[in-house]
């Protein structure tokens, strides 16, 4: 009878290290949706001497949604996203000391 009661015993034992193991994986799990979903968008308006080749620096940026050169003057546009808005800050100071690029202005999205 002692053998059984320390089989049952150590059964418990066990399904309530794996219930706690599961609800820390959940929580972890909620974490990272949270830090998917807080992510912080800007616009930035470029003013380059040559569009085209600032633009096609600027996509190779990793948290540059879109960029595009506009047609027919010295502005280029660039959609961007960081996981807060240090990093949003610091992509921006990046493409601002792209070579060619004169000037940049953002604007946080809403």
């Amino acid at each position: 009878m002692w053998n059984s009661m320390t089989g049952v015993d150590l059964a418990l034992l066990e399904h309530k290290e794996r219930i706690s193991r599961l609800h820390e994986e959940a929580r972890l799990v909620r974490e990272l949706r949270q830090l998917f979903r807080a992510r912080v968008g800007a616009y930035v308006f470029i003013r380059a001497e040559h569009p085209a080749q600032v633009i096609a620096q600027v996509r190779r940026i990793r948290g540059v949604v879109k960029a595009d050169a506009l047609q027919g003057s010295s502005e280029a546009i660039a959609v961007v996203e960081g996981a807060s808005p240090e990093r949003l800050e610091a992509l921006i100071g990046r493409i601002k000391s792209l070579p060619g690029v004169l000037a940049a202005k953002s604007k946080l999205a809403a």
